[in-house]
């Protein structure tokens, strides 16, 4: 005669809120790095670092949620949008910004190559 354990709940089960604490703990270390790496000027690493995430957001979301995670990720959910917002803005900013000087270095060349040919006439 052997005994049968009764099937583990997902929504209560001890390892899972260990395991489920853990990978959510990464999934928001990792959107406080994209703020910063968007701040740095940082924008491929910010791109790669926003696909571990959204992997991460998709495997976690794959599974039940632990009772005890619900109020945390649904605040952090938040937190998450907010500052995905300022990210998209910086990372925008900086693409604004890394366009003007390229256009002012174009023109600089273009100016340049005027000046040259300019002299050998």
């Amino acid at each position: 005669m052997t005994l049968e354990q009764p099937p583990e709940n997902p929504a209560t089960d001890k390892n899972t809120l260990t395991k489920q604490t853990r990978a959510w703990s990464e999934i928001m270390q990792i959107s406080d790095r994209l703020m910063q790496l968007a701040q740095q000027k940082n924008s491929d690493t910010v791109m790669q670092q926003h696909a571990d995430r959204d992997q991460l957001l998709e495997s976690f979301f794959a599974e039940p949620l632990h009772a005890e995670l619900v109020a945390t990720v649904q605040a952090d959910l938040q937190r998450i949008i907010q500052q995905d917002a300022v990210t998209v803005q910086l990372v925008q900013n900086n693409r604004n910004d890394l366009g003007a000087e390229a256009q002012r270095l174009r023109h600089l060349k273009k100016r340049a190559e005027e000046y040259l040919s300019a002299d050998r006439r």
